[in-house]
C-alpha cells in the first residue's frame, strides 16, 4: 500500500471499527441502567432498565384497597409505561452524547462521497 490516502482510509476504517465496538459496549451498559418510577401516592413503584426490561414492581399493602381490583392493573401498566419512556429517553440522550471522533469522521467522509456522487 503505497498510496498515503489509501493508508489513511484503512487506518480510519480500523479505528472506526474499534470505536463502534466500544460504543456498542457502552450502549449495553447504558441499557442496563435502572430507572425507578411510581404513583404519586406511592402505592405502586416500579424499576425498569434503559432497554425497557421490567426489574421490579412493588405494590403497597393498601394498593388493592386504594385502587380496587379493576383499576390496579391499568395503574401498574400506566406507571410502567411512563417509567419505561423516561428510561428510554435518558438512554437515547446518553448514547447520542458519546459518538467517538473516528465514527464522526467516517460519517462525514461517507456523506462527502455521496454528495460527490461516488460510491462509499
Amino acid at each position: 500500500m503505497n498510496d498515503p490516502e489509501e493508508a489513511r482510509q484503512v487506518e480510519l476504517a480500523e479505528a472506526t471499527s474499534a470505536a463502534l465496538a466500544r460504543m456498542g459496549e457502552a450502549a449495553q451498559r447504558l441499557a442496563a441502567v435502572e430507572t425507578e418510577g411510581g404513583t404519586r401516592d406511592g402505592r405502586v413503584t416500579v424499576r425498569v432498565t434503559g432497554g425497557g426490561a421490567v426489574v421490579r414492581v412493588r405494590l403497597s399493602d393498601d394498593a388493592v384497597r386504594g385502587y380496587g381490583h379493576a383499576k390496579l392493573g391499568s395503574v401498574v401498566a400506566r406507571t410502567l409505561r411512563a417509567t419505561q419512556e423516561r428510561a428510554r429517553a435518558a438512554y437515547e440522550r446518553d448514547v447520542a452524547g458519546f459518538t467517538p471522533p473516528e465514527v464522526a469522521e467516517s460519517a462525514r467522509l461517507l456523506d462527502e462521497a455521496r454528495r460527490r456522487g461516488g460510491s462509499a
